[in-house]
Formats: C-alpha cells, sequence, structure tokens
C-alpha cells in the first residue's frame, strides 16, 4: 500500500481567517502573502529567527511539545491575541514545528472558548477535519478536558484551577532539587515556573482578602483556628478535599477520606488534614525556595505553635480527582493529580462554622 506523504507546510484554514501550519509556511513570505496573514502566533520551545515583515505582528509563546508542560497558563494570552487580530479582519497564522501538536492544541483552545458551546471533542473534531495530521500529545489533551470543566475561565477561585496550579507549584519546586545536573538557563526556567505559579496564588489570597467580608457572613462557611493562640490559619476552600461543588476525590491508593459534620471539611483517619498553599505559608515558601529545603515543621504565624509538617520530596502521596469526558467517540477519564505536601495536625487546630 503506497502510503501518502503529507505537506506539513500546508496552510489549513480552521474557521475563516484562522490557519494552522508548520513553521515552514511562517518562514516562507510569498505563502503569507498569498494568504493574507496579518498575525503570527509561533508556539514553539525556542524563538524562530524570521524575515520580518512590517505588515505582519509577531508573537511568540514559548512551549515544548512535551506531556509535562504547562498549556493552560498561556490560553487567555493568545484567546486575546486571536480575538483581537480576528475582531480586526488580520488573518491569523497559527505554528509550531510540524503543526502537529502544540499549534493544534492552542487553536482548539481558542474554539473552545470563542465558541462557549463548543467542548473539547468538538474542537478537536473541526480542526482534525481541516488538518487530518493534528494530534496533541497526552499532556496537552488532558489540560483541554480540564479546560472543559472549567468552562474555560482560568480563574483560581475555581477549585479544579487551583488543584491544577497547586500541583504545577509543588513540581516546579522540587524540580529545583534534580536539576543541578542541567544547564544554567534549564534551573533559571523551573525557578521562573515556580515564581509564577507562586503569583497566582498570590493574586488570589489579595482577591480573597477584599471579598472576606462577603465571605465571613456566609453561613455555615468553616474556618480552622489555630488551638494555641485561636488566629483563624485557613478556611473551607484552602482544603485539599474541599469541592466547590460537593465532589471529593476519588483515590483507591491512599487512606479513606471520611466527611464530617463540618460543612466541606474532610479530615483522614490518622488525623490530619491536606491544604493547598495559603498566604503566610506563601510567604515562607519563597524563603525555602532559595535554600532548597525539602522539608520541616509547619509553624502558626502569630505564636509559631507546630502545627504540621511540609515534604517536598518525592515520591508524593497524592489525591486523584477523576471525571468523565467525550473524546474522539469515546468516553475518556481525566483527572488532576494534587500532591499531598501539606499537612496539618487535627489536634493542633479548632473549627469556627458561621452561623
Amino acid at each position: 500500500m503506497t502510503k501518502i506523504k503529507y505537506d506539513y507546510a500546508e496552510m489549513s484554514e480552521i474557521i475563516p481567517g484562522l490557519y494552522l501550519s508548520s513553521i515552514d509556511s511562517a518562514l516562507d513570505s510569498q505563502t503569507l502573502t498569498s494568504y493574507s496573514i496579518k498575525t503570527i502566533v509561533s508556539v514553539l520551545s525556542n524563538l524562530p529567527k524570521f524575515n520580518r515583515i512590517d505588515s505582519i505582528d509577531y508573537y511568540y509563546i514559548e512551549l515544548d511539545d512535551d506531556e509535562q508542560q504547562d498549556l493552560l497558563v498561556n490560553l487567555d494570552q493568545t484567546f486575546q491575541i486571536i480575538e483581537q487580530s480576528l475582531k480586526n479582519n488580520r488573518n491569523v497564522l497559527v505554528h509550531c514545528a510540524l503543526g502537529v501538536s502544540r499549534s493544534s492544541a492552542t487553536v482548539m483552545a481558542y474554539l473552545m472558548c470563542s465558541q462557549k458551546s463548543s467542548s473539547f471533542n468538538d474542537a478537536y473534531r473541526l480542526v482534525k477535519s481541516k488538518r487530518t495530521i493534528i494530534g496533541p500529545n497526552f499532556g496537552f489533551r488532558r489540560q483541554l478536558a480540564l479546560y472543559e470543566k472549567l468552562d474555560c475561565d482560568l480563574s483560581m477561585t475555581n477549585i479544579w484551577m487551583r488543584r491544577y496550579i497547586f500541583n504545577r507549584l509543588v513540581h516546579s519546586y522540587s524540580d529545583s532539587y534534580y536539576d543541578h545536573q542541567q544547564p544554567i538557563h534549564c534551573q533559571s526556567r523551573k525557578a521562573k515556573n515556580f515564581s509564577h505559579y507562586l503569583k497566582m496564588f498570590q493574586g488570589y489570597f489579595e482577591q480573597q482578602q477584599q471579598q472576606s467580608q462577603s465571605i465571613v457572613c456566609q453561613p455555615n462557611f468553616v474556618y480552622y483556628k489555630c488551638k494555641s493562640c485561636r488566629s483563624i490559619l485557613f478556611n473551607q476552600n484552602d482544603l485539599i478535599d474541599h469541592d466547590n461543588n460537593g465532589e471529593y476525590s476519588n483515590n483507591d491508593t491512599h487512606k479513606k477520606i471520611t466527611n464530617h459534620h463540618h460543612h466541606g471539611s474532610n479530615k483522614s483517619i490518622d488525623g490530619t488534614i491536606y491544604i493547598m498553599i495559603v498566604k503566610w505559608i506563601a510567604d515562607d515558601l519563597l524563603k525555602y525556595f532559595d535554600s532548597l529545603k525539602k522539608s520541616g515543621k509547619i509553624d502558626c504565624p502569630k505564636c509559631q505553635t507546630k502545627l504540621g509538617r511540609f515534604e517536598w520530596n518525592r515520591p508524593y502521596n497524592y489525591r486523584r480527582y477523576t471525571y468523565t469526558v467525550q473524546y474522539d467517540d469515546c468516553q475518556w477519564m481525566n483527572e488532576v493529580i494534587v500532591p499531598l505536601v501539606l499537612s496539618i495536625t487535627q489536634s493542633k487546630i479548632d473549627t469556627y462554622i458561621v452561623q
């Protein structure tokens, strides 16, 4: 059977004005002119060397074609670039190296966000029908499925987004222990990632602080206080096992979580509560990151009573949060994995429920 060779440089029009291709087309001025391309979005590991055309706007999104690569955090930026260009009747070319994985995932995300009724599967089918060779890597598919569950809203107020970013934060922190033999630029990139994820949480903390009055007024809202000095340490939204939608983890590999009468709070049978990062821990994280401290105690920020421990050593214990998504004519189980690295001892805290 003769195998048909696909021309990766072929410009594939996905929707009117939005094109997808390999880098070859982006480097070919004649092709760009013939398709009236006015905006180029390069989704690559390294910035390409273009012979720039004055009439074209160039944008570069640093992205590796790797299953561990974070795609989600770039999607708001790429959406704005593509959306604004199309609104101004400027044809857009999104490309990566071959026009198969990174650029197709970026275009799918745009379709999902611009057409609110469009699911991950709808976007995949549309792009596949226009460019048959596309195939986002497995990590990108997982993130696009999560993007659908988030309704294309990357706000940290959504527990699923916080779980995802917390996972990224933990891994970017711990990777710094294991990359000492890597080139300096790789180490600095890991540090840059850690700083970015930490800033996302800090932005969330600021938003919560601004809304603190309305949160306190919510009935049945749960706070956790230091038993020694009675200062508030965190609330139900900071628990790893709390879900805004009332869903809880599906975890077969670790101790069973018991749901208690505290609204939204979970405690393991060994008396340990696992939390995501909170503001007063985040402030210490910068200090720990600089010294690459792997483990230690968590103290009350006010009275210095020991409350628990942090453990940044691999392998992690973790929670798995699963849900079903439709992909390519089949039901597919997606998941978000959250490392358990911040533990609080139940006997050291009290709960306070707003009536």
